[in-house]
């Protein structure tokens, strides 16, 4: 047998109001642009950090390679100079294998010596750029300085008349 129907009480769901957060478009680009430039600053500094350490290694490996062509600069004079006391041919073979390091050392050199101007180059232009970079933040940052305080309300004077000077006078 079905059951006889009732009638039901309808209850209204409680609904929440959602608070939607109104953010202006040019707010959040704003706030982007404000980050980007935080971003690029770090950037800088980075790309300046790794291109001093890239010119400092290869001043390094020069120097090495300095040291090395003096060596053997100087083993080669003493060779030359005990072939002409004594020409034997161990001597000129040594001679020979000394020539043949000294012109590959020197072929090192001129290729170290040019990679080397270029790392600078590539440091001056990373150095310039961000030093251009700070002189805009600088500015940027009295612009913003100057535009806060031309539209800061203007504080109002009082005017005092005689009879209240007179009053704070006396107390």
């Amino acid at each position: 047998m079905p059951r006889p129907k009732t009638a039901k009480k309808k209850i209204a769901k409680k609904t929440m109001r959602k608070t939607i957060a109104t953010s202006s478009s040019t707010a959040e680009l704003e706030a982007q642009i404000i980050s980007a430039r935080a971003k690029l600053s770090k950037a800088h500094t980075k790309e300046t950090f790794t291109q001093g350490k890239v010119v400092a290694q290869l001043q390094k490996k020069l120097s090495s390679l300095q040291a090395k062509l003096k060596q053997l600069r100087d083993k080669k004079a003493t060779l030359t100079s005990k072939i002409k006391e004594k020409p034997t041919a161990s001597l000129k073979n040594q001679l020979t294998k000394t020539n043949d390091s000294l012109k590959t050392a020197n072929e090192q050199g001129r290729l170290l010596r040019a990679e080397l101007s270029a790392a600078k180059s590539a440091l001056a232009d990373v150095v310039s750029a961000q030093k251009k970079f700070l002189a805009q933040e600088k500015a940027l940052a009295k612009f913003d300085r100057d535009f806060a305080k031309a539209s800061a309300p203007k504080k109002r004077r009082v005017r005092r008349t005689a009879k209240q000077s007179a009053q704070t006078a006396a107390e």
